[in-house]
């Protein structure tokens, strides 16, 4: 039934129909009321004119003998009656009835108006003739005081109003139902030929969808409907452009795609290598013909490889870290990426970039910068006690000064130093500090945290929230993770103004543990956080050194993290603050 009345002949048949049965209707009930007021006004009318014939009568002195005889005549023939009420009730004529049968009219709602000097026109049941009637009565013979000695009342049966309504009725119900064929008539032909159109149009798309992009669309004498036709056909001329032109791009981007000097092939989530470019080829020996897809497994030997792929399926998120060739000194970065088009089977795009050079080179600079700490360590220990001794050697202001300036700056590169020898062990050792890992209560942490801060804070009345359950553990080392959250709340310290509010938050969902520090600081603008953690980079350069930061605390929160297998992100907004979030996967 739905797919019957889904058709578009019959939606637009009996759109058309029900449309032109309301229009019918409304006209036919409009009809009937115009013209019923119209018969209502035109039978006042003449109740009213000859009213005021006999009125005109009365007051031009003519005897009531001629008077009744000419109303007599008058009603017989137009079938109404007349009567004639003089100013105490009585009356004087009745054109239906004879007077002496008649009681006093003094108390008729239309004759006690017409006295008065009013034209009343009234519809009652009328106790002499026993039927509904229309009255009309005016007043006839003004005297000086401003009262009337008669008054003219005319009356006709109501009945003569119900049979002209009948009538009328049955005139209008007739051309309605004319025009209802007639309608009906149109609606078919309307349909049709739309229908007709609608489906030729069905047909020259499928042949579009079959890739004949020449089949000729036709005309159409409907405006609307020839508009989709030459949009059609206009459409058939630019998707043969575009496959042409795409297919020329994909011979393009499989010449590009054979000659990359990256590793690069394509994988389903069934374990098959779909596609590969000739290195990939060449280093895992990759034999892809026709009709044969070779095994993930059966051609790739590399464990760790294997998994990053089966990795890539598994979350449902690209996946990127280094590999490294079995019994070769070659290291790969790994990135996959899910292919978003629509398939089968889920697919991946994996790329091996040969990063042996740039491995080489990383460790050559940890071997630089651990080497220069260790040089500057010692001298400059010394310079710290020097000062430190000059300092209670004297009392001179600006002795005091420069005192105070070098004992500053020493340990802010005696700091520095100690940050860039922590964040290098960390970069440098995959398993660095894992020995001493163990499970800890999360809320140990932020609260060993505070501590550390607990006279900074309260010397700015600041604000400090934490909230952690007291059964959430994580395992990892202490000292590193209680530096990550200090590292933290002392940049939400120092970068908010005093009596800030800061909260600490732990909270554990989706096999995930998220510990967020939030404040209602000054915020970071966007174009700075995609750079945020890297080290030595400053949002405000000046201010930082001012503060005593060494450039490197977030980059050592990003390892720490990375080395507990978790992450860092940011959310920041100015004028209302920034949230770091450290999520660690269970």
């Amino acid at each position: 039934m739905n797919k019957f009345f889904s058709k578009i002949f019959i939606r637009i048949f009996f759109s058309t129909l029900f449309v032109g049965i309301i229009c019918i209707i409304s006209l036919m009930a409009m009809t009937f009321v115009m013209l019923d007021k119209a018969y209502k006004n035109s039978l006042q009318q003449s109740l009213r004119d000859s009213a005021t014939l006999i009125v005109s009568a009365i007051e031009n002195g003519d005897t009531l003998e001629n008077i009744s005889k000419t109303c007599k005549d008058f009603g017989e023939k137009s079938g109404m009656r007349s009567s004639i009420i003089n100013v105490k009730g009585e009356i004087l004529f009745d054109s239906d009835k004879e007077i002496f049968s008649m009681t006093n009219h003094l108390n008729r709602p239309e004759i006690q108006r017409a006295l008065k000097g009013e034209s009343a026109f009234i519809t009652r049941y009328s106790n002499t003739l026993n039927s509904q009637m229309l009255y009309l009565a005016l007043p006839a013979q003004k005297l000086e005081d401003g009262s009337f000695n008669y008054c003219v009342r005319m009356a006709i049966p109501e009945q003569n109003l119900t049979l002209a309504k009948e009538v009328l009725f049955k005139q209008i119900f007739s051309i309605g139902i004319l025009a209802l064929l007639f309608s009906v008539l149109i609606s078919f032909i309307l349909a049709k030929k739309i229908g007709s159109q609608v489906r030729n149009l069905k047909e020259v798309a499928k042949n579009f969808a079959d890739g004949n992009f020449d089949e000729n669309v036709g005309h159409y004498s409907i405006y609307e409907i020839s508009e989709l036709a030459k949009s059609m056909k206009y459409m058939a001329m630019q998707l043969k452009k575009r496959l042409n032109s795409l297919h020329k791009r994909n011979c393009e981007l499989d010449e590009i795609f054979s000659h990359m000097s990256e590793c690069v092939f394509i994988c389903s989530d069934e374990g098959l290598i779909l596609k590969a470019n000739a290195r990939a080829k060449e280093i895992f020996k990759i034999n892809i013909e026709e009709h044969y897809r070779p095994k993930i497994s059966d051609t790739i030997a590399n464990v760790h490889l294997v998994n990053a792929i089966t990795k890539t399926f598994e979350n449902n998120n690209p996946v990127s870290c280094d590999i490294e060739i079995d019994n070769s000194d070659t290291v790969f970065a790994f990135e996959s990426l899910l292919l978003p088009y629509q398939s089968r089977t889920r697919r991946a795009l994996i790329v091996l970039h040969d990063i042996t050079h740039i491995r080489a080179a990383e460790k050559l600079r940890r071997e630089f910068v651990a080497g220069v700490s260790h040089e500057l360590k010692t001298p400059i220990t010394g310079v710290i006690g020097a000062a430190e001794m000059l300092k209670d050697t004297g009392t001179n202001n600006e002795r005091e000064q420069l005192q105070n300036i070098i004992s500053r700056e020493s340990k802010r590169m005696d700091t520095l130093i100690d940050d860039m020898l922590l964040l290098s062990k960390i970069e440098s050792a995959e398993n660095f500090a894992k020995e001493n890992f163990s499970e800890i209560k999360i809320k140990n942490i932020l609260n060993e945290a505070f501590y550390i801060h607990e006279n900074e804070i309260d010397a700015r009345k600041d604000i400090v929230k934490i909230e952690c359950a007291d059964d959430l553990k994580i395992n990892g080392d202490f000292k590193l993770l209680t530096m990550a959250i200090s590292n933290l709340l002392n940049n939400a310290i120092k970068y908010c103004q005093d009596g800030a509010q800061i909260f600490i938050n732990a909270t554990m969902r989706n096999d995930e543990i998220k510990i967020t520090v939030s404040d209602n600081g000054q915020g970071i603008a966007p174009q700075h956080l995609p750079r945020l953690f890297e080290r030595f980079y400053r949002v405000d350069k000046g201010r930082s050194r001012d503060l005593g930061g060494t450039g490197i605390g977030l980059a050592i929160v990003k390892h720490i993290s990375i080395l507990h297998s978790g992450s860092l992100s940011v959310e920041s907004e100015i004028g209302k603050g920034s949230t770091f979030t450290i999520t660690f996967k269970i």
